[in-house]
C-alpha cells in the first residue's frame, strides 16, 4: 500500500474528526479512505449515466408514435394471456 500526505482545509479536519470523535471511523486514513471510495463510486456513476444519455441520444427518433394504439395494443396482449 502506497501513502501520500496530503494538506486539508480547515472546515475537512473538522469534518474528519468529529467522524473520528463519533466513532464512526477509527482513524483519519479510514475516514479519508471511505470518502475516496464513495467519490470513485459516485464518479463510476455519473460516467454510466453519461454513457446512458450517449446511447439514447444516438438512438432512432420515434416519430409518429400513438400512444392509445400502442397502449391498446398492449392490454390486447395482456388480457389474451390472462
Amino acid at each position: 500500500m502506497s501513502s501520500a500526505t496530503v494538506t486539508i482545509t480547515e472546515k475537512s479536519a473538522e469534518i474528519v474528526a468529529s467522524l473520528i470523535e463519533s466513532g464512526r471511523y477509527a482513524n483519519a486514513q479510514v475516514a479519508i479512505d471511505e470518502g475516496l471510495a464513495r467519490l470513485a463510486e459516485e464518479e463510476r456513476r455519473l460516467e454510466a449515466l453519461k454513457a446512458a444519455i450517449a446511447e439514447g441520444d444516438a438512438s432512432p427518433d420515434v416519430e409518429d408514435l400513438d400512444f392509445d394504439k400502442m397502449l391498446a395494443k398492449f392490454k390486447a396482449n395482456v388480457y389474451a394471456v390472462v
